[in-house]
């Protein structure tokens, strides 16, 4: 080994390590889709996104979704633990309606005591209410019971009802992130065929819906999101509160 004269160099410490806003992801482990989506839609405020992966099974259904919360302090510990976040954001639409915001709120409070936390259910409600959408059509990848139970959750309590909910009929997470962009455009155009909606929202956050949901806001007559681009607004929003 040779013995370098080293030299002793002065710095000093950031608050944190980027500039930007510091998004804390908990994404499921099949999903490839979140993180470039969030990206995104985040991009004007040069946010930073930090993932820690939730092991989840491919097969998606009420009982592989409740696995899920016994695995959640092992990702929260290796979510950045020395560095801080603005938010936590919990990646999984379906998984939010089977463990709940409280049991979501209760995991993050062990490791980020008051960080605001988020999910794609929560922000989707949040983002029906912000744009009066009252007759939403839904479009899920999701096999029946789940598809149904998601269209539930998405207007529980609210006074809105479904006005048409359409499905890929897919159960596998990794065929979900495959669905291209186009045949979600063309499910979301053909849902609205003579069906009184006032708005469309896209579940689940491994569909791509980057660069289309701007590209059907403007085509259609009525407000469009997804759960990346709720989330991505809820995000914005906690974080400005």
């Amino acid at each position: 080994m040779s013995d370098y004269l080293m030299a002793e160099l002065d710095y000093k410490l950031d608050d944190k390590p980027g500039e930007g806003l510091s998004v804390g992801l908990l994404a499921l482990a099949e999903d490839a889709t979140i993180e470039a989506d969030l990206k995104a839609f985040l991009a004007d405020l040069n946010a930073d996104i930090y993932t820690s992966r939730v092991r989840c099974e491919a097969t998606i259904n009420a009982d592989t979704l409740a696995a899920m919360g016994d695995r959640l302090n092992q990702a929260l510990e290796l979510l950045v633990p020395s560095s801080p976040v603005d938010v936590v954001a919990y990646g999984c639409t379906s998984g939010s309606m089977v463990l709940g915001q409280e049991t979501l709120e209760t995991a993050v409070a062990r490791f980020r005591k008051n960080t605001p936390v988020t999910n794609p259910l929560l922000a989707a409600r949040r983002w029906m209410e912000k744009h009066e959408v009252k007759r939403p059509a839904i479009l899920v990848p999701y096999v029946q019971p789940l598809a149904n139970q998601v269209a539930d959750a998405l207007v529980a309590d609210s006074g809105r009802e479904v006005a048409i909910l359409g499905s890929f009929n897919c159960d596998q997470d990794p065929q979900v992130v495959r669905i291209n962009p186009r045949s979600i455009a063309h499910g979301v155009k053909n849902l609205l065929t003579g069906v009184d909606a006032d708005g469309v929202f896209i579940s689940c956050t491994a569909l791509r819906l980057n660069g289309l949901i701007e590209e059907l806001k403007t085509s259609l007559s009525v407000p469009v999101s997804g759960s990346n681009h709720a989330l991505s607004e809820d995000i914005r929003n906690l974080c400005n509160s």
